[in-house]
């Protein structure tokens, strides 16, 4: 295969475009993509569609794509330093979503997008630890991704409240395109975020950095900010471009030889508000290139010893510990020592948006132990496995909650389980039970108290509700009862079962013969006559299926 700088003069030149977000154009005060196209159609010239595989493409990029006009996939759930994030039904998921897009070319944040596994609310981005273990680690994952896909991947600097790492942002990724043979999207707001968190001027590391490896640009608003009196600059995708973010734009711009495409990542602004930018950029994109080869910025200055890909990783795990540690005053771990402190405080609510995805799965839980006990949850020795060992949040906190929340715990975790499911393997004329289903005895009236709670109330709980459901939350060792839990595309559903069909489902276990199962209902006390058409019976209700 050709090298990249062979490669990349066959990438078309896309030209100003702007980029969206599922649901973003159904906001009030949203940027309308119809109006852009067809008004001002220099300033839309493609879409950078972003959004995970799981989610889809709103209507609003439908309708992008029926007119025909040129799109970017920008990918959010994909961490490329972890072999195990590329398997098997992302992968499908992925390639059916390139297929769809017909994407020019595929990027996305080098970063950390989930902490543990690919969950939900284990969604974030933090940037890598900017050291050479961790470009070559990556590198990999590029690859693969261009392999799979057929396209060019280019990975893009993420924004950060907090960097670490010995080495300068522009040098990492300057290594991880070359490592990669690939070319990058610069996020020119996100690297003016870092030269001012490292207080280095906004050309700084430009020096031996190279720029013929950026294709595209992204140019976003930002909001300075200040919390505690520490000062930082939020990535918000406003009006407001920061003057050393159009610094750097003017400077690449005007020297980079292959760059194809520039964002505007704008998409929750009206569009007569962005005109002003817009216009500007599409300035600078018509004198694009008049400087090429002219050196800018200063080399890069390294910040720090070199550190191995594993003492990188738990370096940061230890910053996801920290920026989730319920307690501010909480003691910094000596890795993190250097950090400013009130930088791990600038987004206050983090925690508190994690427990409220945990309470969408966990709501008779939450409501029998308090929400001060699950900020004992971040304390744990669970938390950290989970996030070290690649955990599932939502089963990580149910098997923690189950220990101090009994039978609703084990209702909901249950809930839970069959939700993630994968299918098992067929085992042809064998009946099992469903791969999304949980069977489970419970004591008596923990699944009436579940069923109330869901039927009137869902996961937002009037406090009179949970202070009667800590009352009389079910103990274990009451009498039970069998419950059967399952999941599909309709829903979950829950039931209680007579105590003979949850017997004869547990001695289903990993799947047996439609003989074995009716003879096992027999020797439970099925009629010899009638065992059949129970078990058959089972299958049409869905307890049990045939492979």
């Amino acid at each position: 295969m050709a090298g990249f700088l062979e490669r990349v003069k066959s990438l078309p030149t896309l030209g100003l475009g702007v980029s969206t977000e599922f649901g973003a154009g159904d906001k009030a005060g949203s940027l309308d993509l119809r109006a852009l196209r067809n008004r001002f159609p220099q300033y839309g010239a493609f879409l950078e569609v972003g959004v995970e595989t799981a989610v889809g493409l709103d209507a609003h990029a439908r309708e992008w794509l029926s007119s025909g006009a040129p799109t970017t996939y920008h990918f959010l759930d994909v961490n490329l330093d972890e072999p195990d994030d590329f398997d098997g039904p992302w992968l499908a998921e992925l390639r059916a979503f390139v297929k769809t897009l017909r994407p020019a070319w595929v990027c996305g944040d080098a970063g950390l997008w989930h902490f543990g596994r690919r969950d939900r609310g284990q969604m974030l981005l933090l940037p890598p630890v900017l050291t050479s273990a961790v470009a070559e680690a990556m590198a990999p994952g590029v690859v693969r991704l261009r392999e799979e896909l057929g396209r060019e991947v280019l990975p893009e600097n993420p924004p950060g409240a907090v960097y670490l790492g010995d080495r300068h942002l522009l040098s990492f990724f300057g290594e991880l395109c070359e490592r990669a043979d690939t070319g990058m999207v610069l996020d020119v707001a996100h690297l003016a975020i870092y030269q001012a968190y490292a207080g280095l001027d906004a050309l700084a590391g430009f020096g031996d950095f190279p720029i013929d490896r950026v294709v595209e640009l992204h140019v976003a608003g930002g909001k300075r900010r200040s919390t505690d009196g520490y000062g930082w600059i939020e990535d918000d995708h406003g009006l407001e471009i920061l003057p050393e973010t159009w610094r750097i734009v003017e400077h690449v711009v005007a020297r980079a030889p292959n760059l194809k495409a520039i964002v505007f990542e704008c998409e929750r602004n009206r569009l007569h508000d962005l005109l002003p930018a817009m216009g500007r950029m599409q300035r600078l994109w018509a004198e694009r290139g008049r400087h090429v080869g002219e050196p800018f910025g200063t080399p890069e200055v390294r910040r720090g010893k070199a550190m191995s890909l594993d003492a990188a990783r738990d370096l940061q795990h230890q910053l996801v510990e920290r920026l989730f540690a319920p307690a501010v005053d909480a003691p910094v771990p000596a890795a993190l020592a250097d950090v400013d402190a009130r930088a791990f405080r600038t987004d206050r609510l983090r925690q508190r948006r994690l427990v409220g995805s945990l309470l969408e799965e966990y709501p008779a839980s939450i409501a029998v132990v308090g929400l001060p006990a699950v900020d004992t949850f971040f304390d744990s020795l669970e938390w950290r496995a989970c996030i070290r060992e690649r955990g599932s949040l939502g089963l990580t906190f149910g098997d923690w909650v189950t220990g101090h929340a009994g039978a609703l715990a084990r209702l909901e975790l249950a809930v839970a389980r069959a939700r993630r499911a994968r299918p098992a393997p067929r085992r042809d004329g064998h009946l099992r039970l469903p791969a999304t289903a949980e069977l489970l005895v419970l004591p008596h009236g923990a699944y009436s108290a579940w069923e109330a709670l869901h039927a009137e109330h869902g996961p937002a709980l009037p406090e009179r509700v949970a202070a009667g459901l800590r009352a009389r939350r079910p103990e274990e060792g009451e009498a039970s009862e069998w419950i059967f839990v399952r999941v599909n595309a309709a829903g979950c559903a829950v039931e209680a079962l007579p105590d003979a069909v949850g017997e004869l489902l547990a001695s289903v276990g990993e799947g047996g013969t439609r003989a074995a199962v009716v003879a096992e209902a027999v020797a439970l006390g099925a009629p010899l006559d009638e065992a059949g058409d129970i078990v058959d019976g089972l299958v049409a209700d869905g307890l049990l299926v045939l492979d």
